[in-house]
C-alpha cells in the first residue's frame, strides 16, 4: 500500500510536474506527502552577500524554504497532508534523497528529471539515474516533455522478472485505487528466453485483474531494445503512466551499462514508475550526526 510518498523538488519546470503527479496520487491514495528539496550551496550562501547570489543565480537558504513552503501550501489546498523540509547536500543530493526516504520509510519517491544526455548521466552521475539505483522504495520519475497526465491509462512492462512482478503488483495497486485501464505489454529481448512470452503476458494481466486490463501485447524487442519496443506502446496508448521493473544487476553494473529504465528516462513520453526486487539499497547513510534539517511549516 501506498500511504507515504517522498517529493523530492528543486527549481525546474519538471519538478512542477513532479508536484502536481504526488498531488494527484496523494489525494486518490488518501497518502501523505513530505516535499524535500535538497540546499545544494548553504555554504556558498552564507558567505557571500545577497546581491551577488542573485547575480549569480544561486539559491540562498531563505529561497530553498520558499520553494518547500510553497509547494506544501499547494498540496494542502487540494487537501492532502503534507509538511516539508530542506535539507543541506553534503557533496551528493542523491544520497541525501535515498537517506531521507529510507528515514522516512517512504513507499514511494517522485521527482523530475531533467532532460540531459545519456553520457553526462554516465559520466557525472544523473540524480534521476541514480535515484532509481539507489532509493530504497519505487521511484517515479516525470521525464522531461513527459505529460502530467490524469493517471487513468497505464502501461505495464513485463518480461518476468522479480522486478516485473513487482511493477505487475505495484500496477495493479494503482489500477485499482484509480480506476484506471492498464496495458501489458511483454517485449522480449530474448535474456529470458526459457519462458514463454504468452505466458508471462498472461500472468502478469491475471495479477491485475480482468476488470482493470484492456489489452495484452506481446512484441520483439527488436535492434532498438526493450525500451524503445515500450515507447510506442505508451505514446499509441496515450498512457498516463509507464510500469516497469529493474533486474537485480551490481550498484556498478547498473550505473555503468545502464538498462531498460535508464534508457525509458530519456525516452518515455509519460511519467515513469520504476519498481525494484525487494532487498535494500546498497547506499549506506551518512551518520545522523552530520545532517541537518529543517523543517517547513
Amino acid at each position: 500500500m501506498i500511504s507515504q510518498i517522498l517529493l523530492a523538488i528543486d527549481r525546474s519546470k519538471q519538478a512542477l510536474k513532479a508536484q502536481q503527479v504526488a498531488g494527484k496520487l496523494g489525494s486518490s491514495l488518501s497518502a501523505e506527502v513530505e516535499v524535500l528539496h535538497i540546499h545544494e550551496t548553504p555554504l556558498t550562501a552564507s558567505v557571500y552577500d545577497a546581491e551577488t547570489l542573485r547575480r549569480e543565480n544561486v539559491e540562498t537558504s531563505m529561497e530553498a524554504s520558499t520553494l518547500v513552503r510553497r509547494a506544501v501550501a499547494a498540496l494542502r489546498d487540494r487537501g492532502i497532508p503534507a509538511s516539508g523540509t530542506v535539507r543541506p547536500s553534503r557533496g551528493s543530493t542523491v544520497r541525501e534523497i535515498v537517506a531521507a526516504a529510507r528515514e522516512g520509510r517512504a513507499d514511494l519517491l517522485v521527482m523530475g528529471a531533467l532532460g540531459v544526455s545519456r553520457w553526462r548521466e554516465l559520466l557525472v552521475g544523473g540524480v534521476a539515474h541514480a535515484a532509481v539505483q539507489l532509493a530504497p522504495c519505487p521511484v517515479l520519475i516525470v521525464p522531461q516533455g513527459g505529460k502530467a497526465g490524469d493517471l487513468r491509462r497505464l502501461v505495464v512492462g513485463v518480461d518476468g522478472s522479480t522486478g516485473a512482478a513487482r511493477a505487475a503488483e505495484l500496477t495493479c495497486e494503482l489500477a485499482h485505487r484509480l480506476g484506471a485501464a492498464v496495458l501489458v505489454v511483454h517485449a522480449s529481448d530474448g535474456s529470458l528466453a526459457e519462458q514463454e512470452p504468452d505466458t508471462i503476458a498472461a500472468d502478469a494481466a491475471g495479477a491485475i485483474g480482468p476488470d482493470r486490463v484492456a489489452a495484452v501485447r506481446v512484441r520483439a524487442a527488436g535492434k532498438g531494445g526493450v525500451a524503445s519496443a515500450l515507447q510506442p506502446e505508451a505514446a499509441d496508448y496515450d498512457a498516463d503512466l509507464l510500469v516497469v521493473g529493474r533486474r537485480g544487476r551490481s550498484t556498478l553494473q547498473r550505473l555503468l551499462l545502464g538498462g531498460v529504465s535508464e534508457r525509458l528516462l530519456q525516452i518515455a513520453p509519460c511519467p515513469l514508475l520504476v519498481a525494484h526486487p525487494p532487498g535494500r539499497s546498497e547506499i549506506e547513510d551518512p551518520p545522523a550526526t552530520q545532517r541537518a534539517t529543517t523543517t517547513v511549516q
